[in-house]
């Protein structure tokens, strides 16, 4: 079956005018996870370091799923690979993924109907919550406070616009987009099924095998 691509339109969030982008129903995101639950409930409170979890003092008010439109690049965003800066790049196998914890699991998440994320690839939305993605930010305050921004809007416009998450552009490989999905917003919206024991040396993602140093 053909997927179709996603979309770009605009809405309107509290006072602004942002972009968001729309994934067609059959959509499937990627994640990778260890522990049981986590390939459909994010991290409890105490572990919500990623890049859109809330600010510290707000991380009982809600969590992120993270996800990846890439099987590769939710392996590369969860450290089970890692990219070599060669020219060009190649990809080995992350000493950190397989000592002394529960090997990663693999789960597909496809969305039932379409779906919208905020989207903070698009620069004009990103300054609208305090981004500017056109520096380099590797920073994670500004995105965190950003993804607090955002849940606050949500839970003021009485969900009239039907978001279920954030997207943003991938650090790791240019052209590739992170999904993170909002906690109470995204659970009705995907089916989750959980693939296998994720395996670095059978990546086949969009027909192109990934190659390096296994």
């Amino acid at each position: 079956m053909t997927i179709q691509a996603s979309a770009v339109t605009k809405v309107i969030l509290g006072k602004h005018q942002i972009s968001t982008r729309v994934l067609p129903a059959g959509y499937p995101l990627h994640r990778l996870f260890r522990y049981f639950g986590g390939e459909f409930k994010p991290a409890p409170p105490e572990w919500r370091n990623g890049r859109l979890d809330p600010p510290k003092p707000r991380r009982h008010e809600y969590g992120v799923l993270y996800t990846s439109g890439s099987v590769k690049i939710a392996a590369i965003e969860c450290r089970a690979i890692l990219l070599v800066p060669t020219d060009p790049p190649t990809y080995a196998v992350s000493e950190f993924a397989v000592v002394g914890q529960p090997p990663h699991q693999l789960a597909t998440l496809t969305s039932k109907k379409p779906v919208q994320f905020v989207d903070l690839s698009d620069p004009s939305t990103a300054s609208t919550f305090g981004l500017d993605i056109s520096s380099t930010l590797d920073h994670l305050g500004p995105w965190r406070e950003a993804s607090a921004k955002i849940f606050d809007a949500l839970v003021a416009d009485l969900a009239k616009v039907d978001v279920v998450g954030f997207c943003y552009h991938s650090r790791h490989e240019k052209g590739e987009t992170n999904y993170a999905l909002l906690e109470g917003r995204y659970e009705n919206a995907f089916e989750c099924r959980i693939l296998s024991e994720f395996n670095p040396r059978l990546i086949d993602d969009v027909a192109k095998p990934l190659t390096g140093d296994f």
